[in-house]
């Protein structure tokens, strides 16, 4: 539980969500493609004083690992080390493309932060994003 949120639903949502769309009726469990669940998150939401976690599902009676090929991992942005995914941290929290390591991402930042071209794409985006989270929520109204 982090600031009042349970987070292990979402991870779980995540995966029913995928099954839902994924496997055709009557197609094999074990057809499913493995697939990856990444949460990047401000803080250690999972206090473990570690830059990235794996989880695990297990049959809690034996302690068995259930296999769904579902990979569920946390990675806390907060650590931001002289690693290659601390250093990706750090970019990820900086404001300007110049300020960053990785000059892949640092070239698309600049490119949609400083171009008039970059921002109109930015701009689509979040409207889409915005729309897409109005028609969300509606539907999820109208099911309750």
């Amino acid at each position: 539980m982090v600031a009042g949120r349970n987070l292990f639903p979402i991870s779980t949502d995540s995966w029913d969500r995928r099954n839902m769309n994924t496997l055709m009726e009557g197609q094999d469990f074990l057809e499913l493609p493995e697939s990856y669940v990444i949460f990047i998150t401000l803080n250690d939401v999972l206090r473990e004083k570690r830059p990235i976690c794996f989880i695990k599902r297990i049959v809690e009676e034996t302690n068995h690992t259930f296999e769904d090929r579902t990979r569920i991992i946390y990675i806390n942005s907060k650590i931001q080390d002289d690693t290659p995914l601390g250093r990706l941290m750090h970019d990820f929290h900086c404001r300007r493309a110049e300020d960053m390591y990785n000059v892949v991402l640092a070239d698309r930042v600049r490119v949609l932060k400083e171009t008039k071209e970059g921002v109109k794409e930015m701009c689509e985006q979040m409207d889409a994003i915005y729309r897409w989270g109005e028609a969300d929520g509606r539907k999820q109204g109208e099911e309750i």
